[in-house]
């Protein structure tokens, strides 16, 4: 991988991690009061668990050494990612099912 498409990894995974924590914070002010807005109630756990599987899909690209000289840790975050994205969607389905 060349030092361009590292570049580019490295910033979307700082903005996925940004949009973690801004979209985690609204979502314990939003909940304070007992109370949460159409868009906390449907959507923020679900952006929040997408964002994680993006990160959790980047991580092992951007990966320079391998310490223990397997690979599994790395194909494992792949499949974790997809999984964490795949749950992400069904939140949002059961959110408006329940």
């Amino acid at each position: 991988m060349n030092k361009k498409n590292n570049l580019v990894l490295k910033i979307i995974s700082v903005c996925t991690v940004i949009t973690i924590l801004g979209v985690g914070v609204f979502y314990f002010i939003d909940g304070s009061d007992n109370k949460y807005s159409y868009f906390t109630q449907h959507f923020a756990i679900s952006i929040i668990l997408f964002m994680v599987g993006i990160n959790a899909l980047i991580l092992p690209f951007l990966n320079k050494q391998n310490y223990s000289g397997e690979n599994k840790g790395d194909s494992m975050m792949r499949i974790v990612g997809l999984l964490l994205m795949l749950c992400a969607i069904i939140n949002i389905i059961f959110s408006y099912l329940g």
